[in-house]
């Protein structure tokens, strides 16, 4: 009984430092076409609601030179982020007639979709019980 009870106790343990575990992801946005409007930024943390429910959102205004963001103390997992520059600061993607943006878009991982977003998996960015911090480039197109 009282090597249960021991097994439990560190189960338990691990469980709690996992749970707890949180690291930061740093995000660099590169490739804007201009400084006008403001950089959207969607952080997502599964499959099922990638891209159209994030679990984090952020607006952040387009200034001169280098743009960056952090999502702090994210917990171990999966994620994938997606940003759009919104030139005209009017809150959608502008589109042609066709469907294709016509702002700039990108994705973690600059991964690219073909006739629409790319999936979760090839977005995907893991932290596992390690890392503390992941620094990305998105590139816009």
């Amino acid at each position: 009984m009282q090597s249960f009870i021991k097994t439990i106790t560190i189960a338990a343990t691990l469980f709690a430092a996992n749970a707890s575990f949180s690291a930061d992801l740093s995000i660099q946005i590169d490739k804007l076409q201009s400084t006008n409007g403001n950089l959207m930024i969607a952080l997502y943390d599964n499959a099922a609601n990638f891209p159209l429910k994030p679990v984090q959102a952020r607006k952040l205004p387009v200034q001169q030179g280098e743009q960056q963001l952090q999502f702090k103390d994210l917990p171990t997992g999966d994620y994938a982020v997606a940003v759009y520059h919104d030139a005209n600061s009017n809150g959608q993607i502008d589109k042609n007639e066709i469907g294709i943006p016509t702002e700039g878009y990108g994705f973690s991982n600059n991964a690219a979709g073909k006739k629409g977003p790319p999936s979760f998996d090839d977005a995907k960015i893991s932290f596992n019980d390690t890392a503390t911090q992941t620094k990305i480039l998105i590139n816009l197109r």
